[in-house]
Formats: structure tokens, sequence, C-alpha cells
């Protein structure tokens, strides 16, 4: 179901934002997602990046607003 997959994805843009420890696979894993390479390749659908690089521009960001 779409509906239930944009709201996995939406939650997962917040674990990576907030949760640097968690590992791709443990966000995919705990999300219950089938595989992180699933998971991958739903989220480069939805936001056009790869979860590993959207982790790396968002803590690129904060850093320039300290």
């Amino acid at each position: 179901d779409r509906f239930i997959l944009r709201e996995k994805l939406h939650r997962s843009l917040q674990l990576l934002e907030n949760n640097s420890s968690m590992s791709i696979n443990q966000v995919a894993q705990y999300l219950g997602f089938n595989s992180p390479d699933d998971f991958t390749r739903e989220f480069a659908l939805y936001m056009a990046v790869k979860p590993d690089r959207y982790r790396e521009i968002i803590a690129s960001d904060e850093e320039r607003m300290i």
C-alpha cells in the first residue's frame, strides 16, 4: 500500500535526522522493510537521494547553522 510506504519513508526522515547512532540497516529493519536494499531503493525514489547521502546533507546543514 502506497500510503503505508509513504508513512514509513516520512518516519525514516525523522530517524535519519535525529538518530545518527542508527545505521541505515537498523532504520530499514525498524520500519519493517524486507531488506536495507529495498529501503534504500524506495527512499531514493521518494527523496531523489539515497539515505546515507541524505544524512550527510542534513549533517552539513546543521554544521552551517552553528
